[in-house]
């Protein structure tokens, strides 16, 4: 499946979901787009193993321990930040038990075993230097045979030029069209399938206005298909 963040009635929609049923929203409204997504994901599978690749300061794994439908759940970053440790803690000192576990490593080269994973996610990660076909083939060998990858990421359907700029001290990279297709092509070479075949949908307007770039949000599903 693949989904363009086309403006600001889908965030609108999406934030008001979640604070229906009483879960954490993101301080920027786009991400609770993403974060929406994600949520109605883990609802369809539940009691799933997840994985969040590139958890940064934990607000998916926040919103996904507080709904309570993982079976465990796991954070994994090059850096975890004290802010998201301490979180952990409270809520582990609330519940008796931590709603997440925490690893400090490279998404390309985790620790977790071959297929033990039912859904995996990267959100806002893959544009700051990730090596795709590293990544796809980790994430492959990690899922169970029809676990799902969950991706979303920076889109414009034209290219725009972010080589001169620097994002959390890594570089930043806005996917085009082209690149999409190319991503799926890689993707579909590691055994990691789009679970709807469809065309990449047109984009209505931008709605995200970042380092002086205006851009949207795309959404990716893959499943392990082999």
């Amino acid at each position: 499946m693949i989904r363009v963040l086309q403006d600001w009635n889908e965030l609108g929609e999406a934030t008001l979901s979640l604070q229906r049923r009483g879960l954490p929203t993101h301080e920027t409204p786009q991400k609770n787009w993403d974060l929406h997504a994600l949520h109605r994901l883990t609802e369809q599978r539940p009691r799933a193993v997840v994985v969040d690749l590139g958890c940064g300061t934990g607000e998916a794994l926040k919103l996904l321990g507080a709904a309570g439908t993982c079976a465990s759940l796991h954070g994994v970053d090059l850096r975890i930040p004290w802010r998201l440790r301490l979180s952990q803690w409270k809520r582990r000192a609330a519940a008796g038990n931590p709603p997440f576990a925490l690893h400090r490593g490279d998404v390309m080269q985790l620790t977790f075993p071959d297929q033990s994973i039912d859904i995996a996610y990267a959100i806002s990660v893959i544009e700051h230097g990730i090596d795709l076909r590293r990544f796809f083939a980790e994430v492959h060998r990690l899922l169970k045979p029809g676990g799902v990858l969950f991706l979303t990421t920076d889109y414009w359907p034209e290219p725009i030029d972010t080589r001169s700029t620097v994002a959390f001290d890594l570089p930043w990279r806005i996917f085009s069209r082209a690149d999409i297709e190319s991503m799926i092509a890689d993707a579909a070479r590691h055994g990691l399938e789009l679970s709807s075949r469809m065309q990449i949908p047109e984009c209505a307007a931008p709605t995200v206005h970042w380092q002086q770039r205006d851009y949207t949000f795309i959404q990716l599903t893959f499943t392990r298909t082999s």
